[in-house]
């Protein structure tokens, strides 16, 4: 068998890929062999994880959580607003990023979530830009970042992450993974920021789909 590489990967997802439950008034954490992250987990390598907790932690405890998951898994949590983690990933995300990524086009009734609005796009680069600065905070400051490693973005939570990435770091070597459908450009073409969105993907040194016919329909977007 060949060498293992060893430099590191920095992970970046949404959501940690980890469970999160109550003990006592204690904070207990698990891994969640259900996300992506969790199955990329190897002993021989040296995988790091960004990604937001998954539930609300007050301030004063914020510290202690973030020493255990990193002590124990590896992960570097980021710590979201109840607010902004809800208008994000399950407004902008699942009400209107998802239904287009999975060809579903619907008329959006004025005021619903599902309707366009400026402001949930702003939210969304913020939080992509906040992601993106976690996963390049070098060791020395707390972060998981070592020179020569290597950053690797999941999904379409995260499409945003390249490019903020290449901003701050122009060497970082990004991969990103679409673990979902990728639509076609007659569909795709709905999309307001549909551009921003693909200059953004095309940071990445290789993105990665589950189908051939995946690939070919983001060539087509492009």
């Amino acid at each position: 068998a060949g060498e293992v590489p060893n430099f590191g990967v920095v992970i970046v997802a949404a959501v940690l890929p980890l469970k999160a439950s109550r003990n006592g008034g204690a904070w207990e954490f698990e891994w969640d062999f259900s996300r992506a992250g969790a199955k990329l987990s190897n002993p021989k390598r040296n995988f790091k994880y960004v990604g937001w907790v998954g539930v609300d932690v007050a301030p004063e405890e914020q510290e202690g959580v973030r020493d255990a998951l990193i002590a124990n898994f590896r992960c570097y949590p980021v710590f979201l607003d109840h607010k902004l983690a809800y208008n994000v990933f399950d407004v902008f995300c699942q009400s209107i990023l998802s239904p287009v990524f999975h060809h579903i086009i619907e008329l959006a009734e004025e005021g619903s979530e599902s309707c366009w609005k400026w402001d949930r796009w702003h939210e969304y680069e913020k939080v992509n830009k906040v992601f993106s600065d976690a996963a390049l905070t070098p060791v020395a400051q707390g972060g998981p970042y070592v020179q020569g490693d290597r950053v690797w973005v999941l999904d379409y939570e995260m499409m945003l992450v390249p490019h903020y990435t290449v901003r701050k770091m122009p060497s970082a070597t990004i991969g990103f993974s679409f673990l979902s459908v990728f639509p076609s450009t007659e569909v795709f073409r709905v999309l307001p920021v549909r551009i921003e969105l693909l200059c953004a993907l095309l940071c990445a040194d290789l993105i990665s789909f589950d189908l051939f016919e995946y690939a070919r329909h983001f060539l087509h977007c492009c």
